[in-house]
């Protein structure tokens, strides 16, 4: 019988539209980095003056580098410093205007998996917000990558070339 009630209130809760709608994303407003905002950029193949790394954002905001080579062992990389409100949303409107997380994938970019660098990929991104999670691959360089790398290399105080 416990059952049987449990399963009307089950079902009349489904029924009621303030049980299944969507909530607004914290943090959506315009500039402002969504609160879910994250984003693992992996650079296998870098043009001129600069080097493979790995860069990582987490919601917290703190940012994660490391330079090198980076293969599906790898440890995630050090924390290199806490990013501020207005570092994320920098990161945050490269991401955004670049439509990372837009329905339609941007020109020179496909649909992939995390580890693409055996693939002959040059980069794969990673980025969450606003409630999506998208993996994306780069066959070669992208300018809305290749911007997100310098701001990340910017932030983790890593010159050019190192």
């Amino acid at each position: 019988m416990g059952g049987v009630v449990m399963a009307a209130v089950v079902l009349a809760g489904m029924g009621v539209p303030g049980c299944w709608t969507a909530r607004p994303v914290e943090g959506a407003a315009e500039g402002a980095a969504p609160a879910d905002f994250s984003v693992s950029l992996s650079v296998y193949k870098a043009g001129e003056g600069r080097l493979p790394g790995w860069y990582v954002v987490g919601p917290e905001g703190q940012l994660r580098a490391v330079v090198g080579e980076r293969r599906a062992n790898t440890p995630l990389p050090p924390i290199v410093r806490q990013l501020d409100p207005t570092d994320r949303e920098r990161l945050w409107g490269i991401v955004r205007d670049a439509g990372l997380l837009a329905r339609e994938i941007p020109e020179g970019l496909v649909s992939g998996a995390e580890d693409a660098s055996g693939a002959g990929a040059t980069a794969t991104i990673a980025v969450s917000g606003q409630g999506r999670r998208v993996t994306l691959v780069a066959a070669d360089e992208v300018g809305s990558l290749v911007a997100l790398e310098a701001a990340m290399r910017e932030l983790a105080w890593l010159s050019e070339g190192r």
